[in-house]
Order: structure tokens, then sequence, then C-alpha cells
């Protein structure tokens, strides 16, 4: 892989009367090479004493013992990637309409067979 560049800025703001709401922000970011790198910078503003805000950021990279595991089972490397890319996006694409699930999987799809993954 020729390395990426993730980058997440996000404004949450709560305007004074927006009583007892809530809002809890998650990035989570998977590196697949060593050249990539994922940067998170959240900005929350708060006007709202009765608000309750969170943020959480993950950055992780692929798994070498996943990735061993798969390939013991008989899966290549490019294939053993995709398959654990697919399982890090699977709680996003449940809350995704199903028409974007269907593209954005045939996306996948296109990307990792490029590389000799997904068949």
């Amino acid at each position: 892989m020729n390395g990426g560049l993730n980058i997440y800025r996000g404004l949450v703001r709560v305007l004074g009367g927006a009583r007892n709401s809530r809002s809890y922000v998650q990035c989570d970011s998977l590196i697949l090479d060593e050249k990539s790198k994922a940067y998170t910078y959240p900005h929350i503003q708060v006007d709202e004493e009765t608000t309750g805000t969170g943020h959480e950021a993950t950055t992780g990279r692929l798994n070498e013992n996943q990735l061993f595991y798969l390939q013991t089972r008989g899966l290549g490397e490019d294939e053993a990637k995709a398959l654990v890319v697919i399982g890090f996006i699977r709680d996003v694409l449940k809350e995704l309409p199903l028409e974007y699930v269907t593209m954005l999987g045939k996306v996948i799809q296109l990307e990792f067979s490029k590389l000799g993954g997904v068949r």
C-alpha cells in the first residue's frame, strides 16, 4: 500500500437552552500500512450547563496475529486484510441506509479485488 492520511475535524456545538442534551462522538481509525497516519481534532463548544458531551478516538494497526490466523486457514495476505477491514467497519455499516451499504460494499470489493483480495 502507498500510505494514506485520515484527518477528522469535528465540531459539536450545544447552544444555551438545549437543556439536558447529550452528545458523544467516536472516531476509530485503522492503519493499513507503515506509511499511513491518522489525526483527530475534535472541537466541542457547550453553552448549556445541563449538557453532557464526550469524545473518544482510537487508532490501531492491522493486527498481525489476526492476519496470521486467517492466512493459516488458507487465505492470502490481501484477502485476510480485506476481511479484517470489513470486520472493522461492520458496526458502521449497520447504521447506514441499505442503498449506501450496498454501494459501499461494491466499492470495498472493487478496491480489494485490485489487490487480489475479495473476489
